[in-house]
């Protein structure tokens, strides 16, 4: 069977022909082979669509099935299925690090800083050490820029129908944190080469008064 492995922002797609019934984690030494991505052999996160694989996943069972296209994320296994089965988590939908992962903290639970240091660890040069921080409130949870040097466009669709986003700036002075932003699911938080996307786990949908 063929399979498609998704390219990175510095790497092609790449097909790859595959037997049936065989492991996923067996398959990734020649994964990080054949597309020369060495983090593939090292337990980055393998997916189809919106499911997470796991190395016993076979070959040939749902959705790991002839023309899937497996995508790589970052970080492990298990923060990414910690961060789905979270009440709000953040993705990354563009940039180097993109298909990773993080599950956001609900009230009281502190804040997860997002930087080339922080809790969410993007390697984007264009990203500040300390960049954003994202809070957790009994309304969802809040974002505020923490004085970057590049800044942060929060880019928000529109309520009604399609169409462009909204952009936004986050922060307007240098070294100054700007001031709190609550978010909705769908929002968008686009600095340096990265998009990330807050989304609000189906379970949590279904499970809210």
């Amino acid at each position: 069977m063929r399979l498609t492995l998704a390219g990175a922002a510095s790497s092609p797609e790449v097909d790859l022909d595959v037997p049936d019934d065989v492991r996923l984690g067996d398959l990734r030494p020649h994964l990080a082979a054949a597309a020369g991505r060495p983090e593939l052999a090292d337990g980055a996160v393998l997916a189809v669509d919106d499911a997470i694989l796991d190395d016993d996943h076979l070959t040939g069972q749902v959705p790991l099935l002839p023309g899937a296209v497996l995508c790589v994320g970052a970080g492990s296994v298990d923060i990414a299925r910690a961060a789905l089965r979270a009440r709000w988590h953040i993705a990354v939908i563009s940039g180097p690090d993109s298909g990773a992962l993080l599950g956001l903290p609900g009230e009281r639970e502190g804040a997860v800083i997002v930087g080339r240091a922080g809790r969410l660890a993007i390697d984007d040069a264009g990203i500040s050490r300390r960049h954003l921080e994202i809070t957790g409130a009994r309304t969802g949870p809040q974002v505020r820029d923490l004085g970057s040097s590049n800044g942060t466009t929060l880019l928000r669709a529109r309520r009604r129908g399609a169409g462009a986003r909204r952009a936004r700036p986050l922060g307007r002075r240098r070294r100054r944190p700007g001031r709190v932003v609550r978010l909705r699911a769908g929002d968008r938080l686009a600095t340096g080469a990265t998009v990330l996307e807050i989304r609000r786990s189906a379970h949590a949908e279904c499970t809210q008064p």
